[in-house]
C-alpha cells in the first residue's frame, strides 16, 4: 500500500510538470539575460489564442475533485499545438525584432507599457506627459498658480486643475488629476504623429496602440514630484534660499575639483626636484584644502554689490584694465583664503597653481584671472589636514569652540612624512 503512494505521487509530480511545460507550448520560455525588474524589452501584449476554460459550478469546483484527477483532466484540456501568445522576442534583449510579433491592424490593439520601453524611451515618454500635464493644468511656465485659485477654461468654461504640492501623491484631489492626465496621455499618445522622436522604434508597431492607463498615470505621478520641487523654490524664500545655496556650494566644489586636478599634473616633477613622494603633494591638494573661488558677489551678502561694480573693483585691485570693452572678455576669480590654513601652507598650494599655469597646458580654455582681496572663507573640511598646514592659534580657538569643536575633534593628530614639512619644501621656480 505505501508503495502505491508513492507510485502516485510520482505520477502526480510527472504530469504536474507535463502540465506547466504544455501550457508554456511544449517548450520551456527562454530565460531574460537581465536581472529583475526586466525593463527595456520588447513586449507585445497580444489577445491569447486560448478559449476561457467553462465556469465549474459548485457542485465542479476544484475543492471537490481528487488531485489525481485534477491533473489528468488539465491535461486531457490541452493540446499538443496549443500555445500561448508569449514568443520569443519576450525573452529577447533584442528591441528590433518585436515588430513581427506585434498586434494591432485586425489581431487586437497593441497595449504599450514601461517594460517595452528602454530607458532613453521611458525618458522621452515623461518628458511628453510632463507637457501633457502642464496642458491640463493651463500652466506653460516655472510658477505654478495657488490651489485657490480659480481659473476657467474660456472655450470650455470649465475650471482649470491646479495640483496640491501642500500634499503628496497620496492626495485625493492630486489622485484624480493624475488619472485625468493619464487618460489625455492616452488619447494623445494613440497618435504616433505625438511621439517624441526617441519612441521611432514602436513606430513599427501596427494600430490601433493603446498606453497602458497604470504607466501614463504613474508618469503623471513622477511628473507632479519633479513639478513640486519647483513648486518649492517659487513658494517659500527658504527654498530659494537653500537653493541658492546649495547650487553655490556645488560650483565652489566643482572649481576645487578642477584646481586639484591642475596641479596633480605637476606633482610628479615637483615631488622629484624636491626628494618627496608625489603622493604627499597629492594628499595634500585635495579639493577639500584649496581655497574657494567665486565668479562674483554672494546674493545674500549685505553690501547687495552688483556683478558689474564687483569686477571693476576686483579688476582695479590686480590693475587690469578696467574699462568696459576690456571687462567683458575679462574673466575674474576672486579667492577665499580659508581660515584655518597656515600661510605656509596657503603659499606651497599658489606656488603649485602658478607652476600649472607656466607649463601651459591642461587648464581651462578660458583665461582666468585670481584675484586676492582679502576675503576669507569660514569652510571647515570634512577631512583633517596634515599638522604643520594648520594655524595653531585657530585650532585652538576652535577645539573651545562648540559650535565648531566637534568637526575639528581629530586635528592636530596627523604628521607628516619626514621632511614633507609644508615650511621645508622649496616654492617650484
Amino acid at each position: 500500500m505505501l508503495d502505491e503512494n508513492r507510485n502516485l505521487v510520482s505520477c502526480l509530480g510527472e504530469l504536474t510538470q507535463r502540465v506547466a511545460v504544455l501550457e508554456q507550448g511544449g517548450r520551456t520560455p527562454k530565460p531574460s539575460r537581465r536581472g529583475a525588474p526586466q525593463r527595456g524589452r520588447a513586449i507585445v501584449r497580444a489577445p491569447s489564442t486560448r478559449r476561457p476554460a467553462p465556469r465549474q459550478s459548485s457542485a465542479d469546483s476544484d475543492d471537490c475533485v481528487d488531485p489525481a484527477l485534477r491533473v489528468v483532466g488539465a491535461l486531457d484540456g490541452v493540446s499538443d499545438t496549443t500555445t500561448e501568445a508569449t514568443t520569443d522576442s519576450e525573452f529577447s534583449d533584442d528591441g528590433d525584432d518585436f515588430a513581427s510579433t506585434a498586434g494591432g491592424d485586425g489581431d487586437g490593439p497593441v497595449v504599450i507599457d514601461e517594460a517595452m520601453l528602454t530607458t532613453k524611451e521611458r525618458k522621452a515618454t515623461r518628458l511628453r506627459i510632463s507637457q501633457i500635464f502642464r496642458q491640463v493644468c493651463n500652466v506653460f511656465g516655472k510658477d505654478w498658480p495657488e490651489v485657490t485659485e480659480v481659473r476657467i477654461n474660456p472655450i470650455t468654461k470649465q475650471q482649470y486643475s491646479t495640483p496640491n504640492f501642500q500634499f503628496d501623491v497620496l492626495n485625493l484631489e492630486n489622485c484624480a488629476l493624475f488619472r485625468k492626465v493619464g487618460e489625455r496621455a492616452q488619447r494623445v499618445l494613440s497618435d504616433k504623429a505625438a511621439w517624441p522622436k526617441a519612441l521611432r522604434r514602436l513606430k513599427t508597431l501596427g494600430d490601433p496602440i493603446i498606453w497602458e492607463l497604470d504607466f501614463t498615470t504613474e508618469c503623471a505621478k513622477n511628473s507632479f514630484r519633479s513639478f513640486k520641487k519647483q513648486w518649492i523654490k517659487q513658494a517659500t524664500i527658504e527654498g530659494r534660499e537653500k537653493a541658492e545655496e546649495i547650487e553655490r556650494k556645488h560650483r565652489r566644489f566643482q572649481r576645487r575639483v578642477t584646481k586639484s586636478d591642475q596641479i596633480s599634473k605637476v606633482a610628479d616633477a615637483v615631488a622629484e626636484e624636491n626628494n618627496i613622494d608625489a603622493r604627499f603633494i597629492r594628499d595634500s591638494t585635495h579639493p577639500e584644502y584649496l581655497s574657494d573661488e567665486v565668479s562674483g558677489p554672494d546674493s545674500d551678502a549685505e553690501t547687495h554689490e552688483t556683478h558689474e561694480s564687483w569686477k571693476f573693483r576686483l579688476a582695479t585691485l590686480a590693475k587690469l584694465p578696467a574699462d568696459p570693452a576690456s571687462l567683458k572678455n575679462t574673466h575674474i576669480l576672486e579667492v577665499l583664503v580659508p581660515d584655518w590654513r597656515a600661510e605656509t601652507y596657503t603659499e606651497f598650494i599658489h606656488s603649485l597653481q602658478r607652476r600649472h599655469q607656466k607649463k601651459g597646458k591642461g587648464g581651462n580654455p578660458k583665461q582666468y584671472h585670481r584675484v586676492y582681496a582679502g576675503r576669507r572663507s569660514t569652510r571647515i573640511p570634512r577631512y583633517a589636514p596634515y599638522n604643520s598646514g594648520i594655524k595653531q592659534d585657530w585650532l585652538e580657538d576652535s577645539k573651545q569652540n562648540p559650535d565648531r569643536a566637534l568637526e575639528v575633534a581629530d586635528w592636530g593628530n596627523y604628521d607628516e612624512p619626514t621632511g614633507c614639512e609644508f615650511k621645508s619644501i622649496p616654492l617650484p621656480a
